[in-house]
């Protein structure tokens, strides 16, 4: 059996490696991005305004505020790609985690995952209400506390329910896993 030799002791560059894991996930990102789409502005366009509906938390609160530049598609982009950006800076923010543990287990999984297609598929599905999931389930990982876990996902996960109802079910398991380790 292979013993995996831990990379404490060696002369392991911490910084070469989160560049290099850095660098495949911008060009990972880079093979998937796009443009918001019409389907998705649709989505973000849905109010309560003939009784309540699915995917209608967003646009009922930009409704009232009735500013016409809130329902354009530019403040729509704008919005999508905000999210996306944090989104990309908490996973950037937990890779240089892994990669400053020393645990080779982890640096390997960063460097798989910058280089999936998941990560292409994030950035071409920008615009979609799954991004709002993700910064959830994103932000409960970085916290620590339990307690103080607990007090942010109570809000969050009702929240997450109204603005779209599968953010519960694709996401729930990694939040679960992280009240519970």
């Amino acid at each position: 059996m292979h013993h995996i030799k831990s990379i404490r002791n060696s002369n392991f560059d911490i910084k070469l490696w989160y560049f290099v894991i850095l660098a495949i996930l911008f060009l990972s990102i880079l093979r998937g991005i796009r443009f918001p789409n019409i389907w998705s502005y649709t989505h973000f366009l849905f109010n309560y305004e003939n009784g309540f509906t699915k995917r209608g938390l967003i646009g009922e609160i930009i409704s009232y505020f009735e500013i016409p530049y809130l329902i354009s598609y530019e403040f729509f982009f704008i919005f999508s790609i905000t999210i996306f950006i944090v989104n990309v800076v908490f996973l950037s923010i937990i890779i240089k985690d892994f990669v400053n543990s020393r645990n080779p287990v982890f640096v390997g999984c960063s460097l798989v995952f910058a280089s999936s297609l998941a990560v292409v598929f994030l950035s071409h599905s920008v615009g979609y209400f799954d991004h709002i999931g993700l910064l959830i389930a994103l932000v409960t990982l970085k916290i620590t506390e339990f307690y103080k876990k607990l007090l942010f996902l109570f809000p969050a996960i009702i929240f997450a329910l109204f603005v779209h109802e599968a953010i519960f079910v694709i996401f729930f398991p990694l939040i679960f896993m992280s009240l519970f380790f």
